[in-house]
């Protein structure tokens, strides 16, 4: 009898974990192999689901759709230290979102009360059908708490959503909605619009004539589909 010492019993674990290792790819390729030469049939249709033919990386299903944008969910913290799960904030409803951050000196503050005139203007929708939302690019400076005081400077009325959270996940959003610039000072006044589900966003100037920019959220509301007359940001 071979005595098992423990270099012997490290090796013997070794070759089991190798050999289950290509067991599992050997399925896995098998299971891809077969979705391949069976485009049409009910298991390839399947299988763009299954976890066999795809890694998991997380809840797929709650992706938003912003025009040619799919954005996964995150969350995030509103002005009130409340955590906001952007998937249940947005979902199926019309979106305006606007990117500031509280110790700009420039085009922030005049955003801001752009935002505030355009809530009053679109009325009874505002947080029943229509999510007005301003997040911070500057999350390691903007806490709940600044962006709070910040906003009382504009008297706004109830359903403005602001929004912080980590570093990290701030800057991942913003690079997703393309808004992400290294430097925030050189940030444009961009306002996001459109309905989550739909193609029809636009990207246009957060300074634009509010009256202009709720005739164009009102749009969404609209059964018709109307072009959107747009106030082009340069980049």
């Amino acid at each position: 009898m071979i005595k098992k010492t423990p270099l012997l019993r490290s090796l013997v674990m070794v070759l089991l974990f190798v050999s289950f290792s290509a067991s599992a790819q050997t399925k896995k390729d098998a299971c891809c192999a077969k979705d391949s030469k069976n485009k049409h049939s009910k298991h390839a249709k399947a299988a763009k689901k299954d976890a066999c033919c795809s890694p998991k990386t997380g809840d797929n299903s709650k992706v938003l759709k912003m025009g040619d944008m799919q954005i996964p969910t995150v969350e995030l913290v509103n002005q009130d230290g409340e955590k906001v799960d952007l998937y249940k904030l947005v979902k199926g409803k019309v979106v305006a979102m606007n990117f500031v951050f509280t110790t700009c000196t420039t085009i922030c503050p005049p955003m801001g009360v752009n935002f505030v005139k355009l809530m009053e203007l679109m009325g009874d929708h505002v947080d029943k059908d229509l999510v007005m939302i301003s997040v911070s690019i500057d999350p390691a400076t903007d806490t709940p708490e600044r962006l709070k005081s910040w906003s009382e400077k504009f008297k706004p009325g109830p359903g403005w959503n602001l929004l912080t959270g980590d570093k990290q996940t701030v800057d991942k959003l913003l690079k997703q909605l393309n808004i992400f610039t290294p430097l925030i000072e050189d940030h444009a006044p961009i306002i996001l619009m459109g309905k989550e589900g739909e193609d029809n966003w636009i990207r246009t100037n957060g300074l634009g004539k509010p009256d202009q920019l709720a005739a164009n959220l009102n749009k969404y509301f609209e059964s018709e589909k109307v072009e959107l007359v747009e106030n082009k940001v340069q980049f």
